[in-house]
C-alpha cells in the first residue's frame, strides 16, 4: 500500500488576515482565491489555529464593553482580605496602574511636566566675563510685559 504525501501550498496571506476576513463575513471561497489556496485550505487553516472568526467578530464589535465587565469583575473580587494578602510592590503598582487610569478617564494629565526657570542677574555674568577674560556675552532675554491688573 503505497502512502502520499499531500503538498500544502503557501498562503498569500497570513492567518491573522484570514481570521479577520471570515469575521467581516467573507466566504471561504472569498479567503482562498485572495490567499491563491483552495477553500478546504483556507478551512484547515482555521481549523488548525483553533480560532473562531464568528466568536472573534462578535469580541471586536462588543471590546469595550466586554472589558468594562471584565474590569468590573476585577474590580469587585478584590475583596478588603484580598488586599491585605497582597505584597506591598503589588499594591503600590496596583495603586499607580488604577490612579493613571483614572486620569486617563477624567482627561487629565497622567505625567508630570514641569517647566524650571533659571533667573539670573545679568550683571552677575558680565562680571564673571571681565573677570576671567572672556568677551561680554551676548545676553539677549524677550520677557513678555506683564500684564496690568486691570486687563487680567
Amino acid at each position: 500500500m503505497t502512502m502520499t504525501k499531500t503538498a500544502t501550498k503557501a498562503a498569500t496571506i497570513s492567518l491573522t488576515e484570514m481570521v479577520d476576513l471570515k469575521a467581516k463575513g467573507l466566504s471561504l471561497a472569498q479567503i482562498g482565491k485572495m490567499a491563491g489556496i483552495s477553500k478546504q485550505g483556507v478551512s484547515q487553516r482555521l481549523k488548525a489555529s483553533g480560532l473562531d472568526p464568528e466568536a472573534i467578530g462578535q469580541f471586536k464589535k462588543d471590546k469595550s464593553l466586554i472589558l468594562h465587565g471584565e474590569q468590573k469583575m476585577l474590580l469587585d473580587s478584590l475583596t478588603p482580605e484580598e488586599i491585605k494578602k497582597m505584597g506591598g510592590r503589588d499594591k503600590v503598582v496596583s495603586f499607580g496602574i488604577i490612579y493613571d487610569k483614572t486620569r486617563l478617564q477624567d482627561d487629565q494629565s497622567t505625567a508630570n511636566l514641569a517647566a524650571h526657570f533659571t533667573q539670573v542677574d545679568l550683571s552677575v555674568v558680565r562680571n564673571k566675563d571681565e573677570e576671567i577674560g572672556c568677551p561680554p556675552t551676548d545676553i539677549s532675554v524677550n520677557v513678555p510685559p506683564e500684564k496690568d491688573e486691570k486687563e487680567a
